[in-house]
């Protein structure tokens, strides 16, 4: 399993980084997604704008299909984001539009 994730990261090493999620039928390309990336990267943090299973054009990545309680992508991308020195605290978000 594999999703795709875009990542912004400041100059700086040890920063607070935003984990962000969009809401159904949405994407990491979301204009609400893309506009609170925007606040929290002027703000110092790195962002790491995540595409749910499946969303985003990345039906070929996993052969699963997402659902509401499949949580544990979201771990999983914040454990590989966890070594990396650039990353301080995980912070994770998400929207709902529902």
């Amino acid at each position: 399993m594999q999703v795709l994730c875009k990542c912004h990261f400041q100059h700086h090493s040890n920063t607070l980084t935003l984990l962000l999620l969009h809401g159904l039928e949405g994407s990491s390309d979301s204009n609400y997604v893309l506009g609170t990336a925007s606040k929290a990267f002027r703000a110092g943090m790195n962002v790491v704008r995540m595409n749910i299973r499946n969303c985003g054009g990345t039906e070929r990545l996993s052969r699963t299909l997402y659902h509401s309680g499949l949580s544990e992508d979201i771990g999983c991308v914040a454990a590989a984001l966890a070594p990396d020195e650039r990353v301080g605290k995980i912070a994770i978000a998400g929207s709902s539009l529902a």
